[in-house]
């Protein structure tokens, strides 16, 4: 048992105390020139395939904004699909912002309403 008991990894702090320990640090710029060289056109490419992949699982999941029911389930009837073309409108407002907060193009996510064969309803939910 000798060597397994020692002092707390952790220790608690008020961020001002975390603030003041760390003012005489330099900043580690490495990591800062590592992600500026990053290429746009990988970092859009990442960006594209998650956000792909976040859509896709969410339209199989509840969401509370439509009362708890997936996207799928609420595609299939007239009701259902007011809440989704409300709820995809607001997800592109929310994509809008934080493209326009990142400075990067906004994630195009037309294709959920093919997914959900919403297309037919364009003009007439």
């Amino acid at each position: 048992m000798r060597g397994l008991f020692g002092p707390a990894l952790s220790k608690l702090q008020t961020p001002e105390q975390l603030m003041a320990e760390n003012k005489g640090r330099q900043p580690d710029n490495s990591q800062r020139e590592l992600t500026d060289t990053i290429d746009p056109v990988i970092t859009a490419e990442i960006i594209q395939h998650t956000l792909d992949q976040q859509y896709r699982q969410c339209l199989d999941e509840p969401i509370p904004a439509l009362d708890n029911k997936t996207p799928r389930q609420c595609a299939r009837s007239k009701i259902g699909r007011e809440q989704v073309f409300e709820w995809l409108k607001q997800l592109e407002k929310n994509e809008l912002r934080r493209a326009a907060r990142q400075r990067n193009a906004p994630y195009d996510n037309c294709w959920t309403r093919d997914e959900l064969k919403l297309g037919m309803y364009r003009n007439n939910p």
